[in-house]
């Protein structure tokens, strides 16, 4: 019994780390973006360190990273277009400040046929979003405002999911 204990303590207390582009990232908190009964994606942040606070994390200009897993086959290039647009809307203060650059960043998902089990990275880096598909680099958008309007997208005061923001943040 001690050592299912022991176990249990040893599972439940690890710190899951990613290294990914000459930078080694902690697992802050993951989520699930469903709707209605559909489970669309899983999301993973990635942090230098751990941290709850919604918006340390957007002003941060630390490397971080969000990772979506598509969850379903009933996800298109046109859906995800549209959900990253009204995200943001949602999350962006300046939106059409940023429009080119969102319209810069749509074109990964009308260029990229997505299927089930893509894996997305969207690496924030030096005050750049470096966007990868599976691994391969697909374009880079400049700037901390269109940063924040991103990561806004999940983590912003309108948060295109709030169950998935609040597990997220969960950075035990």
């Amino acid at each position: 019994m001690k050592k299912l204990f022991l176990l249990f303590l040893l599972i439940t207390s690890c710190t899951f780390a990613l290294n990914f582009n000459n930078e080694t990232y902690i697992l802050n908190g993951t989520g699930v973006r469903k709707k209605a009964i559909i489970k669309l994606y899983t999301a993973n942040l990635y942090l230098k360190e751990k941290n709850s606070n919604a918006q340390n994390i957007l002003e941060s200009k630390e490397p971080m990273l969000i990772e979506l897993t598509i969850n379903s086959s009933l996800i298109t290039s046109d859906d995800m277009k549209e959900a990253i647009n009204d995200g943001f809307k949602n999350s962006a203060t300046n939106f059409s400040k940023l429009q080119k650059r969102i319209d810069e960043f749509n074109e990964v998902f009308v260029k990229e046929k997505i299927i089930k089990n893509d894996i997305f990275k969207f690496e924030s880096k030096d005050k750049n979003i470096i966007v990868y598909k599976n691994e391969m680099f697909l374009t880079k958008i400049e700037g901390q405002d269109f940063k924040e309007a991103l990561f806004g997208i999940w983590l912003g005061e309108n948060p295109i999911d709030k169950n998935l923001k609040l597990n997220l943040l969960k950075s035990k």
